[in-house]
């Protein structure tokens, strides 16, 4: 303890002597001025009522139970510039509250502000509907009321984690703030994601590296309608109950579409298992949204599907994925998907079909250049009906199937496949 102390306090003496503007200072808090006994507060949320933009406060072992309930939040953040950091070794520093709040720490149109290194354990109440993001809360809430009245926030390597009835980190009509290396596991609600990201004014967001697991819906949850220009990459979601990661509209129509997306250098995998009946589960799912690309991701072991394009999905990139070994379909398009481009993915071993155009009114799709390998079914499926390929309504051109035992059976149609 002694060791620990003298470390933390070291830190705090670093960022004294550390060039900073005139203004700028830092703030101490100990709940219980054990580990930081020259601490100038023993609450997170009196310390932020006294700073200034451009201070630091630094938040010294222990667990915390900030503002109760009827307060709406342990930890309200309504100015800017701010930076909050936990200190000591990861799960040292605990904000902890129940349902009976919307959230843990709710920066409420602020810009710039960076929460760090935080275990963050039980928030979030429930939804009014199925699901109401502005009513269901979570354990760490970014939220804006319009454009630009909240941007430039940083959540960065926090755990999130058991919200009974919330989700873990939501971003709610905020633009280009950054979601890094955080851990969001075992919100368990129905409705619980680990991420979810949504609001018209939801603009240019960075989702990168972190790791969501366990939670009760979705792994990534992007939930329009929502601003373009949003970035999820490089994360890693898997065993949560339904899917790894969804872009989807809020309305069901495309004009309430999360456009623009870009999912990139993601691992999804294990989700949506045991099996939900009646329910869609998988891997990566697409719905009523156009320009979204969704690339280099691999999608394994899910249930259903690895990657699913459905109602509506128009006008959307496909590529250079590793899709294998799901429980139904590699690729799945399914319900009104066209225009959109598949290309140059590699999808083996699933249980289904490789690629599977599963509707007859699925138009106009190009699916170009893909590696499909020994899937069980087909490697290469389309049911819909028109002037294309086959005598279907989509374009299947150099596609390389590798199934074909007993022959014929890499296709349910001569000519979607094209072995060199």
């Amino acid at each position: 303890m002694t060791l620990r102390r003298f470390a933390i306090l070291s830190s705090v003496f670093v960022c004294f002597s550390t060039s900073a503007p005139a203004f700028a200072r830092t703030i101490v808090v100990d709940n219980d001025f054990a580990d930081c006994p020259q601490a100038d507060f023993n609450s997170i949320q009196l310390a932020v009522n006294v700073a200034e933009p451009g201070d630091k406060i630094l938040v010294c072992p222990g667990i915390y139970v900030e503002n109760p309930p009827p307060a709406p939040a342990a930890v309200l953040i309504t100015k800017s510039d701010l930076r909050i950091e936990a200190q000591g070794a990861p799960g040292d520093v605990i904000l902890q509250g129940t349902s009976a709040q919307l959230a843990g720490f709710h920066l409420l149109n602020t810009k710039g502000v960076l929460v760090q290194g935080f275990t963050v354990e039980g928030f979030g109440t429930p939804g009014l509907g199925a699901p109401n993001f502005l009513s269901q809360g979570g354990n760490i809430r970014i939220e804006g009321g319009s454009e630009n009245t909240s941007s430039e926030n940083t959540i960065l390597k926090n755990v999130t984690k058991d919200s009974l009835l919330g989700d873990g980190i939501q971003v709610i009509n905020s633009s280009a703030n950054v979601v890094e290396q955080n851990t969001a596991s075992d919100n368990l609600g129905p409705n619980s994601d680990g991420v979810q990201l949504a609001g018209e004014f939801a603009f240019n967001n960075v989702i990168r590296h972190n790791e969501t697991f366990g939670n009760g819906q979705i792994g990534i949850n992007i939930f329009g309608p929502l601003g373009t220009g949003n970035v999820v990459f490089g994360n890693r979601s898997y065993d949560n109950r339904r899917i790894g990661m969804r872009n989807v509209s809020s309305t069901g129509t495309l004009a309430g579409g999360a456009h623009g997306t870009v999912i990139e250098n993601n691992h999804v995998f294990a989700n949506g298992l045991p099996l939900i009946p009646n329910a869609i589960t998988g891997g990566i799912v697409v719905g009523a949204s156009h320009d979204v690309i969704v690339r280099n991701n691999r999608s394994e072991r899910n249930n259903q599907s690895g990657i699913r394009l459905q109602n509506s999905a128009v006008s959307n990139l496909v590529e250079k994925n590793e899709v294998f070994q799901n429980t139904q379909d590699g690729i799945q398009l399914q319900t009104n998907v066209d225009a959109n481009i598949v290309q140059l993915n590699l999808v083996r071993q699933n249980v289904r079909d490789g690629i599977r155009v599963f509707d007859t009114a699925s138009a106009e799709n190009t699916i170009e250049g893909n590696v499909l390998l020994d899937n069980a079914e087909h490697d290469a499926h389309d049911d819909s009906v028109g002037p294309g390929t086959a005598g279907t309504a989509n374009f299947w051109i150099n596609n390389k199937c590798g199934r074909d035992d007993p022959p014929g059976q890499n296709e349910n149609r001569p000519g979607l496949c094209k072995n060199p």
